[in-house]
């Protein structure tokens, strides 16, 4: 009978380490997925202000071109304008 409680014991003391353990291992991927995850999240946002960044560049690029096409010029050079120049 001793031997039976024993057995009986030593089986649910080897069930709660293994279960304590698989727990342990599980809180660890748990931890370890949500750093993975806000690592990944501060790459993207990274990329996102560097790519806004870029983006309003172009905008501003993109309406001076416009502004600069649009303007109204003078065909052919006229010496006229260069006088009072070195004056």
């Amino acid at each position: 009978m001793t031997a039976l409680i024993t057995f009986i014991c030593l089986t649910l003391a080897s069930a709660i380490a293994a279960g304590a353990f698989v727990y342990g291992r599980q809180i660890g991927y748990t931890k370890r997925d949500a750093e993975l995850r806000e690592a990944d999240l501060k790459t993207a946002l990274e990329q996102l202000e560097q790519l806004s960044m870029e983006n309003q560049q172009l905008n501003m690029q993109m309406q001076q071109d416009r502004r600069d096409s649009a303007r109204t010029t003078q065909p052919g050079w006229d010496p006229g304008m260069m006088t009072g120049r070195y004056e």
